[in-house]
Order: C-alpha cells, then structure tokens, then sequence
C-alpha cells in the first residue's frame, strides 16, 4: 500500500510537469526606445537613421518616442508612453529658478518637412564634430525653443538634447547658424565638463577665477544664495561690469529686481558657448581688455582641446 502511494505521487508529479505551458513572450522592458528605423523612401527618415548607424546619436521630431499597449502584473491593459525630457536634467529643470517653464517652452515640429536641412547641418557641423567619449542620448528637433538659462537655440534635457530652429532654419543667416551650432555643442559637453571627472580642474581652474573677487560667500547664484552683483561690486571698489570679475552675462531665469551673478552652470554654459563661436582672434577683440574673462575663456578652450575637440 505505501509503494502504491509513492507511486501515485511520482505518477501525478510526471504528468503535471508534462502539461503544456504557456509561451514565454519578452517583456519589452529592456527595450532601447532610444534608436531609430530606416524608411528608405523618406528622405527625413532615412538620413535620420544613417546618422544613427554612423554616429550612434538617434535623432527624432516628436517628444514622444514610443506609445504601446502593456498589461501590469495583474494582466490589466495600460498604454506604455516613453518620452522625450526637455525640461528636465539632473542638476535640475531647464527652465531655469523655480517658476514652471512656459506653455510653449518648446514646440515640436507640425512637419517633418522642412527638416532635411537642419538635420545636414546637425550631422556636418555638430555631430561629426564631437571626440569620442561624448555621450549623447538622443536629439530631439524643435521648431521653437524658449528656455531661460540656454536661450532659443538648444537645451540640454535629461535624454535629450533639443535642438531649435527647425522650421526658420533654411533663412538663418551664417551668424545665426553659428550660435546655433555653438549652442548645440554647448548643451552636448557640458555635462562632461560639469561632471565629477573634472570637479577639481574646474574649481580650481576655471571656477575660483571669479571667486577670487568677492570671499565672503560663494559669488555664484543658487537657490540658497541669490547673490546680487551690487554686493561683489560693493566689496570691490571700481569694479561696475559683469566682465571684470570673469562673468559674460547676468544671471538668466527669473526677475528678482536686481542683476544677480550667474549660476555655476550658467557661467560653464557661457564660456562654451563663447568658445565654440568665437575664434581666439574674435573673442580678444571683444573682451581682450577682461584679464578674468581671457583666463577663463583659454583654460576652458585648453580643456575641450584636452578632450579631443579641434579648433581652426
């Protein structure tokens, strides 16, 4: 009786063992929704993705990359979006302050169009000119841009860099298509320089120049120190002009009332803007009587050299 009993379970084990199971099908989670398809019968898209087999940077016209069903755990039917981040970086929004970007912050193309020239131009005179080592998540094509830290021509977003002027590119003058390469350079490296591997060349190369001027606390705007220039100006009788304690401009975000110093990372993105759109020749004819701004300008130049970039 005991044998039988034995049996009877290694009998039942076997045979449920044995049903026919479900089909395992993939999750999809890690999906890279970063990526792009050939269409080979449009000229948009189809250049679009020879950039990406070439150079690996992905390039889309629409914040939202990807819309597709999927069940929870409970097999309850949801609609999965992935999106593109344009307002959103990890030193925080892009926005600038903490006031709430605009409605038309950004404004995705309404065609994909007029696009083919742009993206040439992203491919020849930004792209190709990235070292290696320069991550770029993804770009995202815009028609309008209205960021108040970096201005109308790119942001620098959590996965995305964006990238204006998509619709007005074609009559953009030389001058205007030079910011905006400089602009789209800038919002691709400054999270490298701004990045732990070069904190301490930063602070001490770059950084204590302007800090230098005013010791009584950090000259830079945070959201815990919103230093005027008044006060650097105060402690440093004959000094009345951003440029002579090493800053390019004010602070850009919200309106206090009163010219504030820059932000740390306004000050980076200024300089590498200034470097990618200006010669050496160029730049000291402008500011070439600002000892503090030609310091910061070639040691920030000496950098980006160091990283592999390559200056004319």
């Amino acid at each position: 009786m005991k044998l039988y009993v034995i049996l009877s379970i290694i009998l039942t084990i076997f045979f449920t063992s044995c049903k026919k199971e479900d089909v395992l099908e993939p999750s999809l989670m890690d999906k890279n929704f970063l990526s792009v398809k050939d269409n080979q019968t449009d000229p948009v898209d189809h250049e679009i993705y020879n950039i990406y087999v070439q150079y690996g940077v992905p390039i889309f016209y629409n914040d939202t990359v990807i819309r597709e069903q999927r069940f929870d755990a409970s097999g309850k039917r949801f609609m999965y979006y992935e999106t593109l981040a344009v307002n959103y970086a990890l030193t925080g929004t892009t926005s600038a302050g903490t006031i709430a970007p605009p409605p038309d912050y950004y404004k995705i193309p309404d065609s994909k169009t007029t696009l083919l020239p742009l993206i040439e131009f992203i491919r020849d005179e930004v792209i190709a000119k990235l070292p290696k080592g320069i991550y770029v998540p993804s770009i995202l094509l815009l028609d309008s841009l209205k960021s108040l830290s970096s201005g109308t021509f790119a942001v620098r977003g959590l996965n995305t860099v964006g990238i204006s002027k998509g619709k007005d590119f074609s009559s953009l003058n030389a001058v205007s298509k030079n910011t905006l390469r400089a602009a789209a350079l800038r919002s691709m490296v400054s999270t490298f320089i701004n990045s732990d591997t070069n904190a301490a060349w930063l602070s001490s190369n770059f950084l204590n120049v302007s800090r230098a001027f005013y010791t009584t606390a950090d000259l830079y705007s945070s959201p815990k120190s919103q230093l005027e220039l008044s006060k650097v100006y105060f402690a440093n009788p004959g000094l009345n002009r951003p440029e002579q304690i090493g800053f390019l401009g004010k602070y850009s975000g919200e309106d206090y009332g009163f010219p504030r110093t820059p932000t740390l990372a306004q000050d980076i993105n200024m300089y590498l803007e200034a470097v990618f759109a200006n010669t050496t020749a160029e730049f000291t004819l402008k500011y070439g009587t600002y000892i503090p701004v030609m310091l910061k300008y070639n040691r920030m130049k000496e950098k980006l050299v160091e990283i592999g970039f390559i200056f004319n």
